[in-house]
């Protein structure tokens, strides 16, 4: 599963818990542009969209143990405002598995 669907299903739990969010479509709506008046337009019924992608995963062998491997992967996050086709919000998140505490968000 592309970690996207996972991390935007996760943005939307916490902010409908912390915000009072109220989500129009419940499921993933998967779309390939970046465009923002695109992305906008089959949300038309919302007034904010959560975009979520994620830039590819990453396997890889620790060079002093090559049996052993590590993964890492990189998310973009933009925030729309859906009436207006205006990006109000974006975030940059890039985890591995390297060392538990090895986080780049």
């Amino acid at each position: 599963m592309d970690p996207a669907v996972r991390v935007g299903r996760d943005l939307l739990a916490a902010a409908e818990k912390s915000y009072c969010a109220v989500t129009a479509v419940v499921s993933t709506i998967q779309v390939d542009v970046a465009d923002v008046t695109k992305l906008a337009h089959p949300a038309a019924v919302a007034d904010s969209l959560l975009d979520v992608r994620s830039y590819g995963q990453l396997f890889s062998a620790f060079p002093n143990k090559p049996t052993h491997y590590w993964l890492g992967t990189t998310l973009n996050v933009h925030v729309i405002d859906v009436p207006n086709a205006r990006l109000i919000a974006e975030g940059y998140c890039a985890v591995n598995t390297r060392k538990a505490d090895r986080r780049i968000c």
